[in-house]
């Protein structure tokens, strides 16, 4: 069902990441259907700004995608809510070195302003404002707070492996989603 967006000129992908059963559409006929969480690459796309549905739960989500000349978009689909990555530039050919930095994207879903710490250093993360970092491989202890800082939203430590770029959506009340290779989050026990 991929022809309806590919024409002569195939060059960028765009990579769902679903934490959740998803349903993609495009022009209103359906991509992908997946009854579970998985990762659906859709290849080989004509560069350009492409218009989505993203159904969860029923209910669809309007989105457009910069599919780019080369390298990959990432769509993450999750119970917060659907966001879309940057573009990422690939190169299969490219060594990744063991101690290589990580390149990670917090996203807030939320209507307001979250503080967000990590690794003891207290950042500010606002809807359709991401924040970028780079991080070394292994484990980070991160807090999830109210801008205020007077509610914990989530406590735990973001595990990464190197060389994957990661992509971290945030919302109010929810558990950190975790999308990328060889990237988890696990909460913290009291």
């Amino acid at each position: 069902m991929f022809f309806l967006l590919l024409s002569s000129a195939l060059a960028g992908d765009i990579v769902v990441d679903a934490k959740v059963p998803t349903e993609i559409r495009a022009r209103g006929l359906p991509i992908a259907s997946l009854t579970w969480p998985a990762e659906v690459r859709l290849t080989d796309l004509e560069p350009g700004l492409k218009q989505f549905e993203v159904f969860v739960a029923g209910t669809g989500h309007s989105i457009e995608v910069l599919v780019p000349a080369s390298g990959e978009t990432w769509v993450v689909v999750g119970e917060s809510g659907v966001s879309v990555a940057g573009i990422r530039e690939a190169d299969a050919a490219a060594k990744v070195e063991a101690d290589a930095p990580v390149q990670v994207e917090f996203r807030s879903l939320g209507p307001g302003k979250l503080t967000l710490q990590i690794d003891g250093q207290r950042h500010s993360v606002e809807a359709g404002q991401p924040l970028s970092m780079e991080l070394t491989s292994g484990s980070h202890p991160v807090k999830l707070r109210s801008y205020d800082g007077t509610v914990i939203y989530a406590h735990g430590t973001l595990e990464l492996a190197s060389g994957f770029p990661a992509v971290v959506q945030l919302a109010e009340g929810r558990v950190p989603e975790v999308a990328g290779r060889g990237a988890s989050w696990q909460s913290a026990r009291h």
